[in-house]
């Protein structure tokens, strides 16, 4: 579903092939760097590549990962909360969250949000999003 979201929607989002906002490039960077991407639970695989992109309407880029699982999703949800909180993100509390979890943490001159969102018991994405401006609203962007 993460797939199809970012490149399924050509009218949304596009590749980014030039910059989302201004400064994203330094941004998207160092979200492509982050140790969070690449950690997952043994029981899960990644399916697919790290896939990026940019919500040309609220300019916000994203990069994320999806993933199939034999665990139990609350136990995914689980390793994602521990990782994160050690890797230095912290819990946010959204309303109408469409994610299992989501956090925050500064990243360039920007906020970042890291989310896990489930799609069914055996898959499941995590994503970072982060906006052109440190104040976007976390509901957007987990």
């Amino acid at each position: 579903m993460a797939g199809l979201l970012i490149f399924g929607a050509a009218s949304i989002y596009q590749s980014l092939d030039r910059e989302c906002f201004p400064g994203s490039d330094a941004v998207l960077s160092q979200l492509t760097s982050d140790d969070i991407l690449d950690s997952h639970p043994a029981a899960s695989t990644p399916d697919g590549d790290l896939y990026t992109g940019c919500e040309t309407d609220d300019h916000y880029l994203t990069v994320g990962r999806s993933f199939e699982t034999t665990d139990e999703i609350s136990d995914v949800v689980a390793f994602y909360t521990e990782r994160a909180q050690s890797l230095g993100w912290t819990p946010v509390e959204v309303e109408a969250l469409p994610s299992s979890v989501c956090f925050s943490r500064p990243v360039a001159n920007t906020m970042a949000y890291y989310s896990v969102n489930v799609e069914n018991a055996r898959a499941y994405y995590v994503n970072i999003s982060a906006a052109e401006t440190a104040a976007a609203s976390p509901d957007v962007l987990c």
